[in-house]
């Protein structure tokens, strides 16, 4: 099946909510999870990073990340970790390869080329949206009293 790169973003970032997930992390990992896949890397990875919510690297990558980028002003050496480079892609800086993993240059900015369209399986997006579903409001009388749906009436 094929989706433009937002539209994975989004359901990824639904479905790292529902896995349990923080907003801040959720969010980061769906634009890091569609740069991915959007550059030909294995979505097996996004999906492995789903699989160890609640913890695992959507909680830890951002963390690495941060601690990459303190290391001072210039091109900071980060390991070698494919989902982890699809993070730092999502930064406006230049990110280049090494032997050890790849550098982010401070000093450079750069901004990934994504094709218009990505492929994704089938059963990755239905897994991807079960989880989403986890965020859903339950359908019942005692939520709608609580202010959950429209109602009769949409006025937004």
């Amino acid at each position: 099946m094929q989706f433009s790169v937002n539209e994975i973003e989004a359901l990824l970032s639904k479905a790292a909510r529902g896995g349990g997930a923080p907003a801040g992390q959720a969010s980061a990992f769906g634009k890091a999870g569609a740069l991915h896949i959007a550059r030909g890397f294995d979505a097996a990875d996004v999906q492995g990073a789903l699989d160890a919510l609640p913890g695992g690297p959507i909680l830890s990558f951002p963390v690495q990340l941060t601690a990459c980028l303190s290391q001072g002003g210039g091109a900071v050496e980060c390991p070698k970790q494919d989902l982890l480079r699809s993070y730092a892609n999502g930064l406006p800086y230049a990110v280049d390869e090494t032997e050890a993993g790849f550098t982010i240059d401070t000093t450079r900015f750069e901004k990934v080329k994504l094709p218009a369209r990505i492929t994704v399986t089938s059963k990755m997006i239905d897994g991807w949206r079960a989880l989403a579903a986890l965020t859903y409001v339950p359908e019942t009388e005692q939520s709608r009293v609580g202010g959950a749906g429209a109602g009769l009436t949409d006025n937004d």
